[in-house]
């Protein structure tokens, strides 16, 4: 399902997001789709969380912020010099 999904893992599985009692696991999994897997960033943080899960960090790079901005709204590419008036009126 994940392949059919075009689904990747962020994970790099060599630190541990859980740990309780002296034990620990790679235990989170963070999903993401292929396309947003090139520009994004996944860590395991030591931010104190209240959890016995560690602080995940996933960023995204700016070149994918600015993919994803809305496009500029533009005016429209005419000339309005050459309008003919009183001929465009007589159509209304």
């Amino acid at each position: 399902m994940v392949a059919t999904l075009d689904l990747c893992i962020a994970n790099d599985g060599k630190e541990l997001t859980f740990s309780k009692a002296g034990r620990g696991s790679i235990i989170d999994v963070t999903f993401l789709s292929g396309s947003l897997s090139r520009h994004t960033t996944w860590e395991v943080g030591n931010d104190f969380t209240f959890s016995d899960h560690q602080a995940l960090h996933f960023r995204t790079h700016d070149r994918l912020a600015k993919d994803l901005r809305p496009p500029k709204l533009t005016s429209p590419k005419w000339r309005d010099g050459n309008l003919d008036a009183p001929a465009s009126n007589s159509y209304t």
